[in-house]
């Protein structure tokens, strides 16, 4: 039988992939609903701003819940979430305002999970092999990254985003199942004392900038969304007005970041 670690990048991976899929097709359909710069940021913000809300309360989730339910759940809320998407672009029902509340509750989702995300680490892998798991699952996402948007430039020439949507389905369903089917692992790494004090929000908000590593780390991250990732939010523009492509430059834009970042986790 394949270890718990095989189950759960497979469907890691598969349900990326559809996640990156999706994310193009939202993007693209955003774009030929409106053509405007303006909604294509409002519905990147709507994405992450959700997220920085409910994570607090993921990290709560994740204290009380084995991760792999606390994830489980999130995946079929995103798998219904791509039913929607299909049938309304299907049916030529799909608005911007539709897509704004779509994603809006997609970025909540997100940001619940994380927590439980992070944490599947000691689940899956001992203490020792960490070093080594964490920059093979970062491969695993952003080699997802370059594939996903591939797939969803080639479907939306031949097809449509119904057909990406569908897929994303696929996507997360396969990873609710290898949850399910890892339902019972143990942690791997050393469980709390018995004794350990539960941390309020309050304190670690107040801890962390004493902590220069980790606050470094998040101011990293803050202006990597702030100045780098606004670019990729705006490639069906850049895609359509720029280089005077469609569908097809769309994913080669996405794919070469996914490519990038690949040879960067490799590195």
């Amino acid at each position: 039988m394949p270890s718990a670690l095989a189950i759960y990048q497979t469907g890691n991976i598969l349900m990326t992939v559809g996640f990156w899929m999706q994310r193009i097709a939202i993007g693209w359909v955003t774009w030929e609903l409106t053509g405007s710069e303006f909604w294509l940021g409002l519905i990147a913000f709507a994405e992450l701003f959700p997220s920085i809300l409910t994570a607090v309360l993921g990290g709560q989730l994740a204290d009380r819940h084995p991760s792999t339910w606390v994830m489980f759940c999130g995946q079929i809320a995103s798998a219904m979430v791509s039913v929607a998407m299909a049938v309304l672009y299907a049916a030529d029902a799909l608005t911007p305002t539709m897509i704004l509340w779509v994603v809006i509750f997609l970025g909540a989702v997100s940001g619940g999970i994380l927590p439980a995300r992070l944490a599947m680490a000691s689940y899956l892998a001992p203490r020792d092999l960490l070093p080594t798991a964490l920059p093979v699952n970062s491969t695993g996402f952003n080699l997802a990254r370059f594939v996903g948007p591939a797939f969803a430039a080639g479907l939306l020439v031949i097809g449509s985003a119904t057909t990406v949507f569908l897929c994303a389905l696929i996507g997360f369903l396969a990873f609710a199942g290898s949850l399910y089917l890892i339902r019972n692992i143990p942690r791997q790494g050393d469980d709390l004392p018995a004794n350990a004090q539960t941390v309020a929000t309050k304190q670690v908000l107040r801890d962390v900038p004493a902590s220069p590593i980790i606050f470094g780390v998040i101011l990293l991250q803050l202006f990597q969304g702030i100045l780098i990732r606004p670019a990729s939010e705006l490639f069906p523009a850049y895609a359509k007005n720029v280089f005077s492509g469609g569908e097809t430059a769309l994913g080669l834009l996405n794919a070469a970041v996914g490519l990038g970042a690949v040879a960067g986790a490799l590195a």
